[in-house]
């Protein structure tokens, strides 16, 4: 159809198209006017299909803990934000990255505002500019290597998905963390690393380059190292406190978590045996974990999950279509 707010109904399931198609497309007209979608109209669509779909694949439990994750996932790129801005782009070592950090910090700004429309809007800008500071690196500008830009990404996708409506705890996360992140900078809180611990370096008087290639006990990576065990830390929290939907929470958590441990997978023997057979480089070695981890945690263990939640069904389906099975078993 022609109809501007039909052709968003693509993220759905043609099931559901057919029959609520008409109805949702009434409700978003009616919000908005009779006007033509907007940026953050379209945004909704698709991320409503997007949920909707999951719910049709056996996840049903993914829509309702990827807006937790979001807090999370946003949280940690405003303290990382906070960290590279103030400890190497504003000390000469300025990058591509700046303005994605930037966008980042407006982002936890908006939803501690109550403004998750525009957090949500400012976060897709703040991911092009990643797409564009990581697409950099083929070229001379100054941009980090591409290690550094994958977890971000991760992170980044996960953050467009932040609720609509959530309790002020979880839209002032964002902003505390890196505010305590600022905090912690100026005073320069004794926070050490194996490599710290040598005496090589400090955490917030690094010697190393930003983004030194390819070890996680140096700063730049270190801290990424401490961004992953602080949101299984809060994951953990979350899922022992929450009676229902934890183990979906955990579920999706693991992906940035182990994006986020990047530098520390590409250390790890097998999978250093694996990356180094299909490049020989450091970095490329790098985001081949990186991949190969976000690939197992994102893709591998939800499709095992479905899977297992499929076979349930059809066994269920099969028990209910049979009701003389049990009279057998128990005549």
């Amino acid at each position: 159809m022609s109809d501007p707010y039909y052709r968003l109904l693509f993220a759905y399931p043609r099931r559901y198209r057919r029959e609520r198609g008409r109805e949702l497309v009434d409700m978003y007209r009616e919000l908005s006017g009779d006007r033509r979608p907007t940026f953050a109209d379209a945004a909704d669509l698709v991320l409503g299909g997007f949920r909707e779909r999951l719910r049709t694949a056996g996840l049903g439990g993914v829509p309702d803990a990827l807006p937790v994750v979001a807090v999370f996932s946003l949280a940690a790129l405003a303290g990382l934000s906070v960290y590279y801005l103030a400890v190497f782009e504003i000390n000469g070592q300025t990058t591509a990255y700046a303005f994605p950090y930037a966008g980042w910090l407006l982002t936890a700004v908006a939803a501690a505002a109550g403004r998750s429309r525009l957090a949500r809007t400012v976060a897709t800008v703040s991911l092009v500019l990643l797409a564009v500071a990581i697409a950099l690196r083929f070229t001379s500008w100054p941009t980090l290597r591409l290690y550094m830009g994958l977890p971000l990404a991760v992170l980044a996708v996960l953050a467009l998905f932040l609720p609509g409506a959530t309790s002020r705890a979880s839209r002032l996360a964002p902003l505390t963390v890196a505010a305590a992140v600022a905090v912690a900078a100026a005073v320069h809180l004794p926070l050490t690393s194996p490599a710290i611990a040598r005496g090589r370096e400090s955490l917030w008087n690094p010697v190393s380059e930003y983004g030194v290639c390819c070890n996680y006990q140096v700063p730049s990576s270190y801290v990424m190292h401490l961004a992953a065990l602080a949101m299984l830390a809060a994951g953990l929290v979350v899922a022992v406190t929450r009676r229902r939907g934890s183990g979906w929470i955990l579920l999706v958590l693991a992906t940035p978590v182990a994006a986020l441990l990047t530098m520390w997978l590409s250390d790890v023997g097998a999978i250093r045996q694996i990356t180094y057979r299909f490049t020989g480089l450091n970095e490329l070695d790098a985001v081949l974990a990186s991949l190969l981890g976000v690939l197992v945690t994102g893709v591998a263990l939800p499709a095992g999950v479905a899977l297992v939640n499929a076979v349930r069904q059809i066994s269920w389906r099969t028990r209910d279509a049979d009701p003389d099975r049990d009279r057998g078993l128990t005549g």
